[in-house]
């Protein structure tokens, strides 16, 4: 056997390193149209949720909108909660979380 002086074999190690080059690979654009739509569903819901909070929900004969309703609850809970003896660590954390039970609840 002859040495391969014209080096006739490497086309075939080249098309077998082409064929590990194919391999998926995320393409950036799809990965940005992705985190896009995330994005545009989260702003969505917190449209969704600031309307809701502009409502008007009627009251003997007058209309209130739910933003002070909540506000009136939190603050009752608070007071409650201090009268007691307790401490709250987060009041905001507090709120959001009670505005958020509210609202799912008004949903579900």
């Amino acid at each position: 056997m002859q040495n391969n002086v014209w080096k006739i074999n490497p086309l075939e190690k080249k098309k077998k390193e082409e064929k590990n080059d194919d391999e998926y690979k995320s393409d950036t654009r799809l990965k940005n149209l992705w985190k896009s739509l995330e994005e545009n569903k989260k702003k969505e819901r917190h449209r969704k949720f600031h309307n809701w909070l502009k409502t008007e929900y009627e009251y003997n004969e007058n209309y209130i909108p739910v933003e002070d309703i909540l506000i009136h609850l939190c603050n009752d809970v608070f007071n409650i909660i201090n009268v007691n003896g307790y401490v709250i660590s987060d009041e905001k954390q507090l709120r959001n979380e009670i505005a958020t039970f509210v609202y799912k609840e008004s949903y579900a």
